[in-house]
């Protein structure tokens, strides 16, 4: 949980901060038009690869989740389930058996019955 909070957290607010310094604690119009060209193009260069790395990382996580919970609600399934060959299988047993039980059924209650009214 700590490994987490501080990969996910901690060291993430600290890239941010080290990298919005400049922004916050330092003035660049004192600076001439060189160098304040240069300071734009390396906070342009730094948010877009901040942007890209944070966009990276959103899609790897998101990515880590799905595939998570889907590995786990496959695995819970029973083999059946997520067995095609075995679905179909089961499908058509299942029709043949309800179609032999329901004769089975009607022979064997007409016959129980019979009986029971003989020895009634």
């Amino acid at each position: 949980m700590i490994d987490n909070y501080i990969e996910d957290v901690f060291i993430p607010d600290i890239v941010l901060e080290i990298l919005t310094k400049n922004r916050v604690y330092e003035n660049v119009d004192l600076y001439s038009d060189e160098n304040k060209i240069l300071y734009e193009v390396r906070q342009s260069m730094m948010e877009s690869v901040v942007r890209d790395m944070a966009k990276e990382m959103v899609k790897d996580a998101s990515n880590r989740i799905v595939n998570e919970y889907l590995n786990k609600r496959f695995r819970s399934k029973k083999e059946e389930e997520y067995d095609p060959l075995k679905m179909v299988a089961n499908s058509l047993l299942e029709q043949a058996m309800r179609l032999i039980l329901k004769g089975l059924v009607k022979e064997n209650m007409g016959g129980l019955t019979f009986e029971y009214l003989i020895e009634a």
